[in-house]
């Protein structure tokens, strides 16, 4: 696997995903948004036991038969820490025959998910309502990983992102001491560097933060009020236009309209809507209440809310609507990163459907 996917699959908690970047100079002013924390892998026994559910129970019984080691990683331990509902959990085994393991596990009746950067040494299914996702790496490898992301600042790192427990022993690592707080606090392990990442990073803390029942850090309100109201030179607008595609559905699905309404009217995103897409984002903000409500029998929210972001940029692409989608990103991104697709295509390309109806227009 390579460095690039490797980081993707490990270090962004639920989501998953990471940010290829560019090198820039924005977000090195540390005195405003605090000094990275020094990272301590040492695996301790605090005592930490975690209440498994059955699910979660039958498939750890069954990695640990195949697996040298079988530990959870992630944001599952501090949800389940602090008592909060969650239903995903990343496992890390150790194993030189991960295909004999995929055997055992389909003997289970999983449910294979599909994703977009699968890789030979990583699975994920579903079992029984619970989503499993299982990387074949040991710990040493990703404790490299890690400390590189936090070095270079090429990727979004969060505390709960490098939480690791080992079931058998009972032993913890918790390299920012994130567990030790009264409540479950989004803490930032990293400063990134370029502008599309910090607001991914940005965006995938506030989807975090809903999905495992987190509070915002100090340092990360301070961080992402920085990056929400920064200015973009240069090219920047198409890589942070890559990012507003892939999150911005989720935004409204997970935390609503009016959240992801004030995202969009920051001055980053403003800028980047209207110099990329042509969005008018003083009369999406007005448009959308009336046109959730007339397009809802036929359209999500989410659906009807990209619909007015992209909609200036698809009014004349023609032909198929998923190549549409697709095709759009194609237009915005540079170069070296088009064969970048979004993440949610499917939706995208009901969005592009919806702004070419006529009686979608006069909402644009």
């Amino acid at each position: 696997m390579n460095r690039r996917n490797f980081v993707r699959n490990l270090c962004v908690g639920l989501s998953g995903v990471c940010i290829p970047v560019q090198a820039s100079t924005l977000f090195k002013s540390s005195n405003k948004i605090g000094q990275a924390p020094t990272l301590d892998f040492t695996e301790i026994n605090r005592g930490l036991q975690l209440s498994l559910g059955e699910s979660e129970r039958t498939i750890i019984d069954l990695l640990e038969r195949y697996s040298i080691e079988t530990r959870i990683y992630g944001g599952y331990i501090i949800a389940k820490n602090y008592g909060n509902p969650v239903s995903h959990i990343n496992l890390l085994i150790n194993t030189p025959d991960f295909k004999k393991i995929k055997s055992a596990l389909s003997s289970l009746s999983v449910n294979p998910v599909l994703q977009p950067f699968a890789q030979a040494d990583s699975i994920r299914f579903m079992y029984r309502d619970q989503v499993f996702d299982v990387q074949n790496q040991r710990l040493e490898i990703i404790k490299q990983h890690w400390l590189s992301i936090q070095n270079t600042g090429e990727e979004g790192l969060f505390g709960h992102n490098m939480l690791v427990y080992f079931p058998a022993k009972k032993q913890l690592v918790d390299p920012i001491h994130v567990l030790e707080a009264d409540r479950p606090v989004l803490v930032l392990a990293n400063r990134p560097k370029s502008k599309s990442v910090a607001l991914r990073t940005v965006l995938i803390g506030y989807l975090e933060c809903n999905l495992l029942g987190l509070y915002e850090g100090n340092d990360f309100s301070d961080f992402s009020n920085i990056v929400l109201e920064s200015n973009l030179t240069g090219n920047e607008s198409r890589e942070v236009a890559i990012e507003l595609l892939n999150f911005m559905p989720d935004v409204v699905e997970k935390l609503g309209a009016d959240k992801a309404l004030k995202i969009v009217s920051s001055k980053i995103c403003k800028s980047v809507l209207t110099e990329t897409f042509g969005t008018d984002v003083e009369k999406l903000m007005s448009s959308y209440p009336v046109a959730s409500k007339i397009f809802s029998q036929a359209y999500s929210p989410a659906e009807i809310f990209m619909a007015l972001i992209i909609g200036n940029r698809t009014k004349s692409v023609a032909g198929n609507a998923r190549y549409s989608a697709f095709g759009l990103t194609q237009m915005i991104a540079p170069m070296t990163q088009s064969s970048r697709s979004p993440r949610r295509l499917d939706l995208l390309a009901r969005a592009v459907v919806l702004s070419n109806d006529s009686g979608f227009a006069t909402y644009i």
